[in-house]
């Protein structure tokens, strides 16, 4: 059975390739397309699209459906410059000092945990960041933001119920169980 950073690994490479002939030695790309193709979530699908592949053609749809998900379930409609500047967070996540590795090596040669994102590798965006993103006076950000707590876990959500969902349609089923 796959691991799941094996299965993004080999999922990101399916997309990417051309060779979707099918084999009956083991799992070919049309097999992990097709995992995609089950997974059930539509945003998440575009999302991890979008990152992994590099298809900017379908950004514009992913802003579209994340405020759609906003839309059900909070029943109003969200700031467009949110979702974009929620998009564009996700897309951009690994912290700037070490490149997302979580470690850095001083001149000494020395390994060292990154003192940025205390060795989690992901970028911690200030508000002043996200008001910048979004085009909004930094004053202002205080009031959307509850708003955009609710667009990025709306995002959060649809990438997690891909992932899980392409897992199961694959059969990777107690690694999918544990990302949840």
């Amino acid at each position: 059975m796959a691991s799941f950073s094996g299965f993004r690994r080999r999922e990101a490479r399916a997309i990417n390739s051309g060779d979707l002939r099918w084999r009956d030695t083991g799992p070919t790309d049309a097999d992990y397309i097709a995992a995609r193709g089950l997974s059930g979530d539509k945003l998440g699908s575009l999302l991890e699209r979008l990152k992994w592949a590099h298809d900017h053609t379908v950004y514009g749809r992913c802003v579209f459906l994340l405020g759609e998900r906003f839309y059900e379930r909070r029943k109003r409609n969200v700031l467009k410059a949110l979702c974009h500047t929620a998009v564009r967070e996700w897309l951009a996540d690994n912290c700037r000092k070490c490149g997302g590795r979580g470690i850095v090596t001083n001149k000494h040669g020395v390994i060292n945990e990154c003192t940025k994102c205390n060795g989690t590798g992901l970028h911690q965006h200030t508000e002043f960041e996200r008001a910048h993103m979004a085009n909004l006076a930094a004053g202002s950000w205080k009031k959307h933001e509850s708003d955009y707590e609710i667009v990025l876990e709306c995002l959060r959500g649809a990438v997690s119920s891909h992932r899980v969902g392409a897992m199961k349609a694959f059969g990777v089923m107690e690694e999918a169980a544990e990302v949840v």
